[in-house]
Formats: C-alpha cells, structure tokens, sequence
C-alpha cells in the first residue's frame, strides 16, 4: 500500500495502522522525548524508502514532528495530519491517531503534503500573513486552522505557519485564494 515508513507517536497508533494493513511499516518515536538514534533511524529510512510523518494532533505531536523536521537534512519530508476531531477518543478526553477511523486515517495517508526542507521559497512574509489577518487578530488562529485544514498541514501558532507555508512553496495569491 504504502513504499514510505509511517512514523507514529506511539504503539497503539503502530497497532491501529497495522490493524489496517499489516504490509505497512511503522517507527514509533516513544513519545515527545524522542531519541537522538530514533531521529537517526528516522533519517536512514527516509533514504531507504521515505518517510511519512504521521503524529497524533496536539502539542506533543507537533513537538516531536518539529523536532524530526528540525533535525532533518536538507530533502523533502512527507506529513500527513488529522483534526482534532477526527482523532478524538469516544469519551472525548484523549486525542490520537489510535481512535481516528480508517477511513479517515487512509485518507490522511494518501493526502500527504511534502515539504522541502532545504532553503524555503520565503514567497510570504509576515507582512502578508498580518495583512490577511492570519496573525495578531482576533480570530487569527481559527483562520490559521482553517487554512491549514485545506493545506492539509498541521495546525500551527503564525511562526511556525509562515515556515511551513514557505516550505511546502504556497504563493500569496494561493493564500488568498484558499481564504476566499
């Protein structure tokens, strides 16, 4: 189903995806203290097969997939992301990949955005962010959300949305036109 290697937050992501196809190949991090030799393994499999980054919707998950993408060397690396609400436990209090469907799961897997880690386009500025009230208004972050929901990129505080949105190439008039 999948050439890439899926990298997930913890083991009963890894079981879920299994229980979905067991042809797909997983590594965990263990959690937001991922290790030096996991980031390297991470690395190694990129090379031998690409990776997937696939962490769970909360700030945990984006600590560990901004390290990983942080520590990276200059390529692409592949994220697949979910809402919130799609990853929410029955009981409303937990969130992650283990409780999402699979439908919603395999529809994340195969919507995957890439992201070219090496020397960003920097098509937009802040500037362009501030000016399109994705930044510093009120109701900001939810614009911030919604967009990054259509991008199908993580959920992010304005910093982190300018990088991303620069890394995966998107024009201001792109911007504009998702806003729209």
């Amino acid at each position: 189903m999948f050439r890439e290697v899926v990298v997930v937050e913890g083991g009963h992501d890894a079981q879920k995806l299994a229980s979905i196809d067991s042809k797909i190949k997983t590594i965990v991090t263990g959690g937001s203290q991922i290790s030096d030799e996991t980031i390297q393994i991470i690395h190694q499999a990129s090379l031998t097969y690409g990776v997937i980054l696939f962490l769970d919707p909360d700030f945990p998950g984006t600590q560990i997939r901004n390290k990983i993408i942080q520590s990276s060397p200059p390529g692409v690396v592949k994220v697949a992301t979910l809402k919130q609400s799609d990853a929410r436990k029955r009981n409303g209090k937990k969130v992650g990949i283990e409780h999402a469907s699979k439908e919603i799961i395999l529809a994340a897997l195969q919507e995957v955005v890439t992201i070219d880690i090496g020397i960003p386009l920097n098509t937009i500025s802040m500037g362009d962010l501030i000016e399109l009230r994705l930044v510093r208004f009120p109701g900001s972050e939810f614009r911030r959300e919604q967009v990054a929901n259509h991008l199908r990129i993580p959920k992010s505080n304005g910093k982190t949305f300018l990088r991303l949105l620069n890394m995966i190439g998107i024009t201001k008039s792109q911007l504009i036109e998702v806003i729209q």
